[in-house]
């Protein structure tokens, strides 16, 4: 097991009595990998809700109500009535459990390089496990509701976008990590 002064398999203090240009070094080879898991994780996000805004926008659902669907996740109804502030602490959570996916690939991948070998393949697959782990498993047991839409041809949207853009991303994004990493 890790010690807690790990990140990344990295120590996050350089040794006492390291040089400047040691520590420096050490402090990048943990920053950069996290910065690729990061960005990655916010691509994603990002991707996916910019689809879900064009997508439910000319149904009339602003794009405040879609982030704010995120944050009811957590906070339940009362989310829909929170305003901006809401709206932004659902952003925050859908790229924080995007950024998490990003961390789990890479976690993954580091055990099975084939993860890595083969991004686009094995990224669609895990985008489509993610995709039904989080809206047919996680938001029924956060909300205790299952989804109200049966619009299956959002379903397969959602899939899709899944499948290209955030199991995509998680792979290649968890990949720039590794390579920064070496």
């Amino acid at each position: 097991m890790q010690s807690a002064y790990h990140l990344l398999d990295r120590p996050i203090l350089a040794g006492t009595g390291s040089s400047p240009e040691h520590s420096r070094a050490a402090a990048q080879s943990v920053l950069v990998p996290m910065l690729w898991l990061i960005a990655g994780g916010c691509a994603a996000a990002t991707v996916d809700t910019a689809v879900a805004m064009a997508w439910w926008g000319p149904k009339g659902i602003a794009p405040e109500h879609i982030l704010q669907g995120f944050a009811s996740w957590f906070i339940g109804p009362r989310a829909f009535a929170g305003g901006l502030v809401t709206a932004l602490a659902g952003a925050l959570i859908y790229a924080q459990m995007m950024c998490a996916l990003v961390v789990v690939y890479y976690v993954c991948a580091r055990r099975s390089a084939s993860l890595w070998e083969r991004p686009l393949l094995c990224g669609g697959v895990y985008g489509a496990l993610a995709y039904f782990a989080i809206f047919q498993v996680m938001v029924p047991a956060l909300t205790g509701a299952h989804p109200k839409t049966l619009d299956m041809v959002w379903i397969a949207t959602c899939l899709a976008v899944y499948i290209t853009v955030v199991g995509s991303f998680c792979a290649l994004f968890s990949r720039a990590a590794g390579a920064a990493r070496r």
